[in-house]
């Protein structure tokens, strides 16, 4: 068969699509006698590096290995249940559930030191079951990639087309370079979420509820010295 490889720019910033004309119009132009072009399709990749330094976006980046923790997770939880959902994606209180629990992921590529930040009262409560996982990670070419976690995740059932759904809405559309990016997990630690566990919620107020005043509560759990299994 024959192949024809394709690079495409787009967005979804309606907003933004006469800046975003600016990007395309360089990325046509083929300059004299066609030496942009040429060095643009010996190494795309570079030229998308450039303009993403020049623009400043380094989101997705700083988020991947949040996303491979997420995945390393759900790939070892779904291995156990088929029935295992990635509620990240749809802005639950969990990043994951099962129907008897729950589970929130935190990561660091942090070398040293356990934390977690808790973002809001619900983020530690649960009816179900709640475990805490947490996953600590560096750059390099010998640990898996989203990419990588996503072959894993489809060859042990996981539904293809709902996975790079569930990708796209995070950012990580399929064919983006960032999910490439290899990550070496160091740490893996699981923390059973109960009475022990240092948390703030709606018990930890009189009346059982925050106060009115109060809309959200952020706060930092230092893992270390805490109970835990590995995962």
């Amino acid at each position: 068969l024959d192949y024809t490889r394709y690079l495409v720019l787009s967005s979804r910033e309606e907003e933004l699509w006469y800046e975003f004309a600016a990007v395309c119009v360089q990325f046509v132009e083929p300059g004299d006698n066609g030496k942009i072009r040429d060095e643009l399709v010996r190494n795309p990749l570079n030229w998308w590096k450039k303009w993403r330094d020049l623009l400043g976006n380094s989101i997705s980046e700083l988020r991947a290995y949040s996303v491979i923790a997420e995945m390393l997770a759900l790939d070892t939880l779904y291995k156990k249940d088929h029935t295992i959902k990635w509620t990240a994606i749809e802005a639950g209180s969990h990043d994951i559930e099962s129907s008897d629990e729950s589970f929130e992921v935190k990561s660091t590529i942090q070398r040293y030191g356990a934390s977690a930040v808790i973002s809001g009262q619900h983020q530690l409560q649960s009816k179900k079951r709640l475990w805490l996982y947490f996953c600590r990670l560096e750059k390099s070419q010998l640990g898996v990639s989203i990419n990588d976690l996503a072959e894993q995740l489809v060859t042990d059932g996981y539904d293809k087309e709902l996975l790079n759904k569930q990708l796209y809405q995070l950012g990580f559309e399929y064919g983006s370079s960032i999910r490439n990016v290899k990550y070496k997990i160091l740490e893996n630690r699981k923390y059973s979420v109960d009475d022990k566990f240092p948390s703030i919620t709606n018990n930890s107020f009189v009346d059982g509820h925050v106060p009115n005043a109060i809309t959200q509560i952020q706060y930092t759990v230092d893992l270390d010295g805490l109970d835990y299994t590995i995962w």
